[in-house]
């Protein structure tokens, strides 16, 4: 009994750590959203949007969007995060145009798959066609006191005015399912030089003998680097994961029950006429 009543306490302490470091990463996302203008990025599937709805859920507040995450969501034209006609010429010069205000204040934005809607292959088309894009970007704290957020499947594949100017980095490495949880997987950059590189962080300094003057020297040449995870119920996932298949198709995206049902179906109709 006395090992069995240890092996319960050791487990329920061990979860209690896992819901406390959730917390606690969660806390740590939310403020770096709030704060700064982040990109996120991640292989096909491993959970940039997730990372989106996440925080969007967290901040429980209205949110601008090119795709819908939940009923707080406002669908916008990218091409509307603009100050046009001005651009860095005329802000150099002191030539500024009175422009109207079209968004509300402290209301961030989120746009899905910008690897696709601003890519970095054509960033001479973008500078030529959207110049004030990079300075709405740029400025959004003073032009609305909000932020922009970026997800795309490669860091490199955002246009490169936009991802340099980013305060901070997300880069998903996987989702794991347990029971209705998800367990994302992410690690935060604050420079982008590190991001690209793909470095590591430091390993845990009781892991090692590395002593705290390696650690400052670490940190002040690679930035701050952490490897976390969140928790986020099934039931809080609201965004289509195959929103634009409706965009571009201008119909809802078959599940995949009803493939499966509808495969059956064949099968069983190719039987009968035998």
């Amino acid at each position: 009994m006395k090992i069995q009543a240890i092996i319960t306490l050791v487990v329920l302490i061990f979860i209690l750590i896992i819901l406390i470091k959730d917390l606690v990463n969660k806390r740590f996302i939310k403020e770096k959203f709030e704060d700064s203008n982040i990109i996120v990025y991640g292989k096909k599937g491993s959970g940039k949007d997730l990372l989106f709805q996440l925080v969007i859920n967290l901040r429980k507040k209205k949110h601008y969007s090119n795709i819908e995450y939940n009923k707080q969501t406002e669908i916008i034209k990218i091409k509307d995060l603009s100050v046009d006609p001005n651009t860095y010429i005329g802000a150099i010069e002191g030539d500024f145009v009175i422009v109207k205000k079209i968004f509300d204040e402290r209301v961030d934005t989120y746009i899905s798959d910008g690897g696709i809607f601003l890519p970095s292959q054509y960033d001479h088309n973008l500078d030529k066609q959207y110049p004030s894009f990079p300075i709405f970007y740029a400025l959004s704290r003073h032009l609305y006191d909000s932020n922009i957020h970026i997800n795309t499947q490669n860091l490199t594949r955002v246009w490169k005015k936009i991802r340099e100017q980013a305060d901070g980095y997300f880069k998903c490495s996987g989702v794991i399912p347990f029971l209705g949880l998800l367990i994302l997987k992410v690690r935060y950059y604050d420079k982008y030089e590190t991001a690209e590189a793909n470095i590591a962080p430091m390993p845990t300094r009781w892991l090692n003998k590395f002593s705290k003057a390696n650690a400052d020297e670490y940190l002040a040449l690679h930035g701050d680097i952490r490897d976390m995870f969140v928790i986020i119920s099934r039931k809080k996932i609201h965004y289509d994961a195959r929103y634009f298949h409706k965009v571009f198709f201008g119909e809802e995206a078959p599940r995949r029950r009803s493939c499966l049902k509808a495969l059956k179906d064949k099968i069983h109709k190719g039987g009968s006429k035998k």
